[in-house]
């Protein structure tokens, strides 16, 4: 009793000094006494206590420590687990990673059987000192044998090759292979590409990303860092900026100096050759080029399955260049697509005399073929092509292999006066609706209540509303931000509610003191109840919108983090919507984002994160996120993009 009482000490303070506040007019005479009776009303008394214990609210939000011992540990029936019981939640992640991981494999293979690539022991751009550490290796053909390669690389494992040689897909098949094999971890890919230097170590730049990889909440994700039970597939080196690629592999090796754990780098030869610095690794192979052999007897073993296979296979015979071009899977695959639809060699006229140049055909005559049907959304195939090219400029200048529909942003163009005016009006709607709701919500509740007052909610709504305009027409193109998904439950209000008896019991003790010596004795069996029951439904209500009672975000729907945003009184598709408007309002995307990268998707320009295909490769559910096919297709795009010399 006597340590309740101690940390009670604070909230006898504030009772005193709102009884001194009461008091107030009587202490400097009756003209203030009378102002208060003529505008506040013969309930000024209670009006002024109220406003009072609100800026206490106001204070304790801002100064937890002053009740921080009387404050419950908030446990709802979907709290967070303890770190022992992480790996309850492994199952359903694996099953959402492997989903998504077999989904890209396929977009990105076409739904083509793989061709077994090549593995090469490689020191190519390792220092001899470090390269005398690796563990022997021989050549050999890798497909089912990636697990097997890892394994022996006792979990550090450094995996390069030339552009379009297949890194990434062989990165999926392993990671699909290890979340089946891989009992107690928990295999992820990770992309390298925001990655910078500003990182103070690797642990920090994760628990950024994490949660979107996983499809988990942040709190979630944190913990499933601590456990230390992932198994990290670090795609792209050379997708980071040139700058920060030697603190990045210093980065991992710091992260490495636990022995338990494990990883895979990718990146191309040539930017990991010009990195200073070796990769922290047990073991380096390099993906070779296919033979002319593999792909002609895997071209003849498909025969007549395929439609392209027996094609493709007698322009080969017809085209040594074309046969050199292939051996790369990028370009073979690529050659497949075309084919497909009957077409014959002589039908893409190719003109080119060197390798390079070659490739670079074969890419201008992949996409002029799969863009060039009808669109819905692309009146022709001219519309699409400026539209993936202003995507990918943005993408490539943000250092994003991955678009979700919150990476856009109205950083993306440079918007005139009026244009950043708009944008500063509907980020103050955002503000107000935020604004408006949940202090509207209080003060309903408050006022309504106590003094009957039911337009509570609508007045509230309006200040904040004009609050946040006038705000919005402060600050300068604000960014689109958006809330994790809230777990909206009765139950856990419930718990919450009966986690703050201490705070409920103080009312009653202190509160109803100070109702009673301001109000009159029958405020001391009313005014202290009642003054906590309004305390705790209105700090139940901010703890259910501002902590952790959130559930899995694992995105299946683009608009899902828009979506979850509204469990928090946050409508930044408000702003979504109007950038939108702007930009197809200059040609640079279309008025109907997600049918067209949709479209894309199906013409095998770019792959879609949880996409579900119908037999005939058309979309039945959109996706959440969406890439391009290949890297070689980014780097296509933009650098088919030119910036307008009037914007």
């Amino acid at each position: 009793m006597r340590n309740f009482l101690g940390k009670a000490i604070p909230f006898i303070v504030l009772a005193s000094l709102a009884i001194l506040l009461a008091m107030m007019p009587e202490l400097f005479g009756g003209d203030l006494k009378d102002w208060c009776e003529l505008n506040l009303g013969v309930n000024w008394r209670i009006i002024v206590v109220i406003f009072f214990a609100l800026i206490v609210l106001v204070a304790i939000k801002y100064k937890p420590d002053l009740i921080s011992d009387l404050l419950p540990n908030k446990k709802g029936d979907n709290a967070l687990p303890k770190p022992e019981d992480i790996s309850d939640f492994y199952p359903k992640i694996k099953e959402y990673l492997k989903t998504r991981y077999q989904s890209r494999l396929n977009q990105k293979l076409a739904n083509r059987q793989p061709v077994n690539l090549r593995r090469l022991p490689s020191f190519y751009g390792t220092s001899d000192e470090t390269a005398i550490t690796y563990v022997p290796y021989g050549p050999g053909e890798i497909q089912e044998e990636m697990a097997q390669t890892f394994r022996e690389a006792r979990g550090r494992l450094l995996l390069i090759g030339a552009r379009g040689a297949g890194k990434t897909s062989l990165l999926l098949q392993l990671v699909l292979d290890l979340l089946e094999t891989e009992k107690e971890a928990l295999p992820v890919i990770v992309n390298l590409a925001t990655w910078t230097k500003d990182y103070a170590n690797l642990e920090d730049w994760l628990r950024e990303i994490l949660p979107a990889e996983l499809g988990v909440n942040k709190a979630l994700a944190k913990q499933i860092l601590l456990d230390n039970s992932l198994i990290l597939l670090f795609d792209g080196l050379d997708e980071v900026k040139e700058e920060n690629r030697k603190t990045c592999l210093e980065a991992i090796g710091r992260y490495g100096m636990d022995a338990k754990r494990r990883f895979v780098i990718t990146s191309r030869m040539e930017e990991y050759k010009m990195v200073e610095k070796d990769a922290p690794v047990n073991l380096q192979i390099e993906v070779g080029p296919l033979t002319i052999e593999q792909v002609e007897k895997s071209l003849a073993g498909m025969g007549h399955e395929q439609p392209e296979a027996m094609r493709l296979y007698f322009a080969l015979q017809q085209d040594p260049l074309l046969r050199e071009a292939v051996q790369t899977p990028f370009y073979l695959n690529a050659m497949q697509l075309l084919f497909a639809d009957g077409k014959t060699l002589k039908d893409f006229s190719f003109t080119t005399q060197a390798l390079d140049d070659r490739k670079q055909e074969i890419v201008e005559r992949f996409v002029a073929d799969v863009l060039h049907p009808p669109f819905n959304q692309a009146k022709d195939s001219a519309n699409a092509k400026r539209w993936l090219g202003f995507l990918a400029s943005r993408m490539t200048r943000n250092n994003k292999v991955v678009f979700e529909l919150v990476d856009l942003q109205y950083d993306w163009w440079e918007w005139g006066r009026w244009q950043r005016v708009g944008a500063g009006v509907v980020f103050g709607l955002v503000i107000g609706f935020s604004v408006g709701l949940i202090f509207g919500l209080v003060h309903g509740l408050i006022f309504g209540l106590i003094f009957g007052q039911g337009d509570g909610l609508i007045v509230a709504l309006v200040g904040g509303l004009v609050l946040g305009l006038v705000l919005g027409l402060v600050l300068d193109l604000p960014e689109i931000k958006t809330k994790e998904e809230r777990k909206w439950s009765f139950k856990i209000y419930l718990n919450i509610i009966k986690a703050y008896y201490k705070i409920f019991l103080v009312f009653v003790l202190v509160g109803g003191l100070v109702f009673g010596l301001v109000g009159g004795p029958i405020f001391v069996l009313v005014g202290g109840p009642v003054g906590g029951l309004v305390f705790v439904l209105v700090e139940g209500l901010m703890d259910m919108i501002n902590n952790s009672y959130t559930s899995f975000l694992q995105i299946s729907d683009p608009f899902q983090r828009f979506k979850a945003s509204y469990c928090s009184f946050h409508f930044s598709i408000l702003q979504h919507k109007h950038l939108c408007w702007l930009l197809a309002r200059r040609g640079l995307l279309p008025r109907k984002l997600v049918p067209f990268l949709n479209e894309m998707t199906e013409c095998h320009i770019l792959e879609s994160d949880g996409a579900i295909f119908d037999k005939n490769g058309k979309i039945i559910k959109s996706g959440a996120t969406w890439r391009f096919r290949h890297r070689i297709l980014q780097e296509y795009f933009a650098e088919q993009w030119k910036e307008p010399i009037d914007k």
